[in-house]
């Protein structure tokens, strides 16, 4: 999770920031912006990341901490193929062990914003005059939009 962690803070990505949460590294939380070429630039979404001592031989637990309603999302939990362990033989369909965690914030940044699924966002967001200000969103962890949190 050290690599991972360095990865991170080499990344020039200013949508994507996560860091360890009171300098446990089990437990991390990670702020995604709405991409530029969004729909919903400048809304800003954050997450809670548990990992085990296994990973990354098993995936980490995904929970949005920021509410809204999404067709893959229960009890906040992100319900997807990359965050689950399947006993599949199909290439690229479940978790794999060189997954990194800036590499699932990714995956995960272009899922959440994604036109497909984002019927459901439009009705939080929209009641949330249309722009959510990132700077706005703060959790009790005391993370907020900034690229060092």
């Amino acid at each position: 999770m050290l690599k991972d962690l360095k990865e991170i803070e080499r990344s020039t990505l200013a949508t994507i920031c996560a860091r360890p949460v009171d300098h446990n590294l089990f437990e991390w939380h990670a702020n995604l912006l709405a991409p530029k070429r969004s729909l919903y630039y400048g809304c800003m979404l954050h997450l809670q990341m548990i990992f085990t001592s296994r990973y990354p031989h098993v995936p980490l637990k995904v929970r949005l901490i920021t509410p809204i309603s999404h067709k893959h999302m229960f009890y906040r939990y992100i319900c997807l193929d990359m965050l689950e362990i399947h006993h599949s033989q199909k290439p690229y369909y479940s978790w794999s062990s060189s997954y990194t965690v800036l590499f699932i914030l990714m995956q995960l940044q272009l899922f959440l914003y994604d036109k497909t699924y984002i019927k459901v966002l439009e009705k939080y967001f929209i009641t949330q005059n249309s722009i959510c200000n990132a700077l706005n969103i703060k959790c009790t962890c005391g993370h907020n939009a900034s690229k060092n949190p």
